[in-house]
């Protein structure tokens, strides 16, 4: 077992097969909120509500994240097993913004901050795909957009900025 392995971290169950996509944008989202992920691979047919459960026992933060090819779950060890804290289908377009959602929400458990229960504006979701070159279109007047901007915008800013101040602390960089 390497070192990284034995760090605190939210686990994301993932079933084999699924898009890996899922687990990026999961990913993405937790570490913006400053809290590692560890992904582990499970067998084909466990289902998400389990893979959650299962992760959520493992985690050292008590948190896990299931993510079958039909839909996600955010879980928490001292929940039931069929009681998650969210659940969501993946059988729609546009999924990633919920599986970000769910990852600022699985590291929002852990430090103790409020949930998320909407997935980014549309200003921002359009914003994130173009600067990531997902194909996305996005229906949106210019007043949202700059609305949308100078809301949000500084908050992003800021906690980009963090994340990578605390990496290259993390690297001895800084």
């Amino acid at each position: 077992m390497s070192a990284e392995d034995d760090r605190p971290a939210v686990i994301l169950a993932v079933e084999s097969g699924i898009s890996q996509d899922y687990v990026r944008w999961v990913s993405f989202g937790a570490e913006e909120e400053g809290v590692p992920c560890r992904v582990e691979t499970a067998l084909s047919g466990a289902g998400a509500l389990e893979l959650g459960y299962s992760a959520a026992g493992r985690s050292a933060f008590g948190i896990g994240v299931g993510i079958s090819r039909s839909e996600i779950v955010l879980h928490e060890a001292h929940m039931p097993e069929g009681t998650p804290v969210m659940r969501h289908s993946l059988e729609q377009d546009g999924a990633w913004p919920v599986c970000r959602m769910f990852g600022h929400n699985a590291a929002r458990m852990v430090t103790q901050n409020p949930l998320r229960f909407e997935p980014l504006s549309a200003a921002a979701s359009a914003r994130e795909a173009a600067a990531t070159g997902a194909a996305r279109t996005v229906a949106v007047s210019e007043e949202q957009v700059a609305g949308a901007a100078e809301e949000t915008l500084d908050e992003e800013v800021k906690r980009a900025v963090s994340v990578v101040i605390r990496r290259l602390r993390e690297r001895g960089v800084l």
